[in-house]
């Protein structure tokens, strides 16, 4: 309704601050309620905006951390807490869809594994994200939990360019743990579901990555990128594990700019061996005139 005119015809109008409310003098209406788009709750003296109660929504929980479960707080009466209270959680957990109950599985086990593996913060939410869309995507489907939680997890892995192999991963992983074979067939599984594509582990990927861990001068990073792309054209390192040929020009572009570095720390950043670390320099060196301008 236009504020400039009552049903009454009146066009005089009072405005109410506090209720958000704009009243027509003549006979009382209420022609128009503003709604406050600004911060919900300020203090009243600092005007500083406070913080809101509970946790925040999270794919690590089955209802996204929104449902608070009975016996969460305590109750007043005693009796109450003994009879109502467990009548109530017990009817509330007879409403819990079977699979809901199969999804909190699914993310426990995900959380352990997670802590074991200590996973940063994002790939666990990722890791979660693909277990929930497994299961709502094909809700007939039997998923071996563990393996499910395990394989989710390593392909999280690879969304965020982290190099872990499922071996490595159940080396850490303690008993009871699935088997190797039966993780990759989830993986396949997983992807084939969920329609993801991986992303192909590249010699840029790699370098990129292995900054992360070195952090080393951007002198070193661009001359490093610039190796790779001439090594490419001469084809070296072809049908050879691309960790192994960043990592080769990653030492090479250090000794060039008269970083030192030993091979150890590069071979461990890129996941990649100190013999063939050595054997792709030799090609490199062999195949490419390296010059510098100072």
């Amino acid at each position: 309704m236009d504020p400039r005119k009552c049903l009454c015809g009146g066009t005089n109008f009072i405005s109410i601050k506090e209720r958000g409310e704009i009243i027509c003098k003549s006979c009382g209406n209420v022609v128009l309620i503003n709604i406050d788009a600004g911060p919900e709750w300020t203090h009243e003296k600092t005007g500083q905006n406070t913080m809101r109660g509970g946790s925040p929504l999270t794919l690590l929980e089955s209802d996204l951390g929104i449902t608070s479960p009975f016996g969460a707080f305590e109750m007043s009466s005693s009796s109450l807490k003994t009879g109502k209270e467990r009548r109530m959680r017990q009817i509330q957990f007879r409403e819990i869809s079977p699979i809901k109950r199969r999804m909190d599985k699914l993310l426990n086990e995900i959380k352990s594994k997670a802590e074991i593996l200590q996973l940063a913060r994002h790939e666990l939410e990722t890791a979660a994200q693909l277990a929930r869309k497994a299961l709502i995507t094909d809700e007939k489907k039997r998923w071996n939990t563990k393996a499910l939680a395990v394989a989710s997890i390593y392909v999280s892995y690879r969304l965020n360019d982290n190099p872990k192999k499922i071996v490595d991963m159940l080396k850490i992983i303690n008993a009871p743990k699935p088997k190797k074979k039966d993780v990759s067939k989830v993986v396949r599984a997983l992807l084939t579901v969920l329609n993801v594509r991986a992303p192909l582990a590249t010699e840029e990927r790699t370098v990129k990555r292995v900054a992360k861990y070195l952090r080393p001068k951007k002198e070193i990073l661009m001359t490093s990128m610039e190796m790779i792309k001439v090594a490419k054209k001469h084809r070296i390192g072809l049908g050879k594990n691309p960790g192994s040929l960043a990592a080769a020009t990653i030492y090479i572009s250090y000794k060039l700019h008269g970083s030192n570095i030993t091979q150890k720390s590069i071979c461990k950043a890129a996941n990649t061996t100190e013999v063939t670390l050595r054997s792709r320099v030799k090609d490199i060196i062999s195949n490419i005139t390296i010059t510098i301008n100072v």
